[in-house]
């Protein structure tokens, strides 16, 4: 365990050193706070009919926000000397990783809770929102896993999230769609399952436990896939 310890102090520092976590922060503050004036004055600006997708865009946001955090951190092992530090600490790279994924999804789901109670835009019985959240806080992981397996630098990186934040915000549009056939191709992102879900949550019509089951295996599956080629490509080890 302390060994652990080490490594969320170092990520800590590394946090600090790059100024990233007061961005993301300070988003999350800003966003939180715009979006709960949109529903206090929900009545004079005519703001109701948005709040639906508004909601499930920044709960997108929040997960990707701390995606982006822990995969600027695998990026910057080589740099940092963290990634030396692993290679001889008596720690599986598997057992590395599960920590640090553990870490984001922790902290997105927490970010998200807490925007939740406090907007209270949309309202939904808690066992929905707990299945959409632990399905959505998913995307945190598994972005930090994808920049972090085919980046060799932080300017790499950087230009991989954009594309990433992207592709997987994409679904939230699906919302303005009424054809049902243009909705089903944003399924090619994780998010898209996610968003039916939350769709037919909303509705009362769909298998919403369905779309959630689909997108966690989805997730999962895209999740192991960067997993083992940051294990063999950027470590070049199976320990």
């Amino acid at each position: 365990m302390s060994a652990y310890l080490s490594i969320m102090r170092a990520d800590i520092r590394g946090v600090i050193r790059e100024g990233i976590l007061v961005f993301v922060v300070a988003l999350i503050l800003v966003a939180v706070i715009a979006t709960r004036f949109l529903v206090i004055y929900q009545a004079e600006w005519g703001t109701g009919p948005f709040l639906a997708p508004v909601m499930i865009g920044l709960l997108l946001l929040f997960a990707a926000g701390f995606g982006m955090i822990m995969g600027f951190l695998l990026v910057e092992e080589s740099d940092s000397g963290v990634r030396d530090a692993l290679s001889v600490a008596p720690l599986s790279i598997s057992g590395i990783l599960l920590f640090r994924g553990g870490v984001s999804y922790a902290g997105a789901l927490i970010a998200c809770a807490i925007a939740i109670l406090i907007i209270q835009g949309v309202s939904l019985p808690v066992w929905q929102w707990a299945g959409l959240l632990l399905t959505i806080c998913l995307l945190a992981p598994t972005m930090a896993l994808i920049v972090a397996a085919i980046s060799s630098n932080k300017i790499v990186a950087l230009v991989i999230f954009r594309g990433l934040f992207a592709f997987f915000m994409a679904p939230a549009v699906s919302f303005i769609l009424t054809d049902e056939w243009y909705r089903y191709v944003f399924l090619i992102s994780p998010p898209g399952f996610v968003i039916e879900a939350y769709r037919a949550l909303l509705t009362g019509n769909g298998p919403a436990e369905l779309w959630l089951l689909g997108g966690a295996v989805y997730s999962l599956a895209i999740l192991r896939l960067a997993a083992w080629r940051f294990q063999r490509v950027v470590y070049g080890l199976n320990r």
